[in-house]
């Protein structure tokens, strides 16, 4: 069974997502560590849910998230993020990541090893980030 999604895959995936342009952010759900969802509204096509699983996949689906205890980085999130109108989609060059800019800020969403969400403003500073690390370097 496959674990994660190839670069090229991110590409088509990103290309069908290209749908959500243009939406608006209704809600963000983070029930569990490892799963997020983030509930748009498409204009003419309703309500659309994201769901992005922690390193492995990013995908549209229209089952929502069951709802729990509010996480402090799904709190931050909609603070900064709810309402807010998606300006565009893309891959970032040939990596496995996926950048989703909505208003002034962008959602960086990274599809390899243990995966990451991280949130930036429009001078590329971290606002919060799921897991931040510390290399050594």
């Amino acid at each position: 069974m496959k674990s994660q999604l190839a670069s090229l895959e991110i590409h088509y995936l990103v290309e069908e997502l290209q749908q959500l342009a243009n939406a608006k952010i209704d809600s963000i759900y983070h029930p569990e560590k490892e799963d997020l969802y983030i509930v748009i509204y498409v204009p003419g096509k309703g309500k659309k849910v994201l769901r992005y699983f922690l390193g492995s996949f990013l995908y549209l689906t229209s089952k929502k998230a069951p709802s729990t205890a509010v996480s402090e980085f799904c709190s931050t999130l909609r603070r900064q993020l709810k309402n807010g109108n998606i300006k565009s989609i893309k891959q970032v060059e040939s990596e496995r990541i996926v950048e989703i800019a909505i208003d002034d800020k962008k959602l960086m969403i990274e599809l390899f090893a243990k995966g990451n969400v991280i949130l930036i403003n429009n001078k590329n500073e971290i606002l919060t980030a799921l897991h931040f690390r510390k290399y050594k370097d």
